[in-house]
């Protein structure tokens, strides 16, 4: 992912992607971007993800739970 649109994208799940109840996050935003846009761009199985921390699994939840909300589309709607 582009430099640019990463930084789109982290920018808009830092102020309006805030939970505030449940267990804090262990993972970084930036690190659970990259590793969906790693997904993304070579086209592996979620299942084949190399992740240093955490499992595919919780970077798998995140993606759901973010194209269930648009949050791709969202982050990138021009007004």
């Amino acid at each position: 992912m582009k430099a640019i649109a990463r930084n789109i994208l982290l920018q808009h799940l830092q102020s309006n992607y805030v939970y505030r109840t449940g267990r804090p996050r262990h993972l970084e935003l930036s690190y659970i971007v990259d590793r969906i846009a790693y997904v993304l761009r070579t086209g592996c199985q979620w299942t084949n993800l190399p992740v240093e921390r955490g499992s595919w699994k919780t970077i798998y939840h995140y993606f759901a739970q973010w194209s269930k909300k648009h949050v791709f589309e969202r982050a990138f709607l021009v007004p």
